[in-house]
C-alpha cells in the first residue's frame, strides 16, 4: 500500500484498519480510518491509502456521526467501534466515495480525506428550468450592478488574471 500522493475526486475507497487515538499536543481525543482506494494505484500497481482523523469535539461531532453513517455505523455507542470488543461494528465492505485534496503540513505536501459520499452519489447539478433562470438573472442583476460598481474590471492583454481596480470612489486622484 501507498500513501496517496494527488487530488482526487469522488474516488472509491472501501476501510482497511480504524481505532481511537488522541493528538500529542492537546490529548484530544480522535477516531481515525484507513482507506485505501479500489481502483487507483502507484507506479508499482499497489493500491494508494489515506487516513482520515475524525477529531472528536464538540464542534465536530456532528461531521464524524454524519461520515460515520455513510459508513454504514447507525450505533448509539462508540463503543461499539472499538475493535477491541467481541461485537464491534464492523466497516469492511463499506465501500465509499472519496474526495481528497493536498494541503500543506509542516512544511511538506500531504493528503485529506475533504469529502466523503455514499457510493449513490453524484456530483451533478439537477437542471434549471429557463423560467427558473430567468427569474435568478432577474435576482441577481442588481447584485451584478452594485459588485461593478465598486469592482472596476479591465481585461489585460498580456494573457494574465483580469486585474481590478479600485473603485471611482477609492481611485486616486492626481
Amino acid at each position: 500500500m501507498s500513501l496517496i500522493d494527488q487530488a482526487v475526486e469522488l474516488e472509491r475507497a472501501t476501510p482497511k484498519n480504524w481505532g481511537f487515538g488522541k493528538s500529542k499536543e492537546k490529548g484530544t481525543p480522535s477516531f481515525w480510518m484507513d482507506f485505501e482506494f479500489t481502483q487507483i494505484t502507484d507506479n508499482d500497481n499497489r493500491p494508494y491509502t489515506v487516513r482520515q482523523t475524525w477529531w472528536i469535539t464538540d464542534n465536530t461531532i456532528d461531521y464524524m456521526l454524519r461520515d460515520l453513517y455513510v459508513l454504514g455505523w447507525f450505533g448509539k455507542d462508540m463503543a461499539e467501534l472499538d475493535q477491541n470488543e467481541a461485537a464491534s461494528f464492523s466497516f469492511y465492505g463499506h465501500d465509499v466515495l472519496l474526495t481528497v485534496e493536498m494541503q500543506e503540513w509542516k512544511k511538506k505536501m500531504s493528503p485529506r480525506v475533504k469529502f466523503i459520499n455514499p457510493l449513490d452519489y453524484t456530483s451533478s447539478q439537477g437542471h434549471l428550468e429557463p423560467k427558473e433562470f430567468k427569474s435568478l438573472a432577474n435576482k441577481l442583476k442588481g447584485k451584478i450592478a452594485a459588485w461593478r460598481s465598486k469592482n472596476i474590471l479591465l481585461p489585460t492583454t498580456n494573457g494574465k488574471k483580469d486585474e481590478f481596480l479600485p473603485s471611482p470612489e477609492e481611485a486616486p486622484v492626481d
